[in-house]
């Protein structure tokens, strides 16, 4: 599961860079103010992908989590059945 979001990090993270070539090949002039908000982007595409790995972890220890029943638990209602 967590792959496909890895993937799509590094897909919008090529994104970013190659309009900042782009755009370094369309007007020069704005290297300066252009890389500031490449590095943004970079900066929020890193996020989102960290993001979905806490969200993995967190998806993962619920399920763990549900796995953890005590068996006598499970046997406390039987005698409704």
């Amino acid at each position: 599961m967590y792959g496909f979001w890895v993937e799509g990090r590094e897909h919008g993270i090529g994104i970013v860079f190659a309009a900042l070539v782009n755009s370094f090949a369309r007007n020069p002039s704005l290297r300066q103010h252009l890389f500031g908000f490449t590095i943004l982007g970079f900066a929020l595409t890193e996020a989102i992908g960290l993001f979905a790995l806490m969200m993995a972890f967190l998806i993962l220890s619920g399920y763990r989590a549900s796995l953890e029943v005590d068996p006598a638990r499970l046997f406390q209602f039987a005698h409704l059945v």
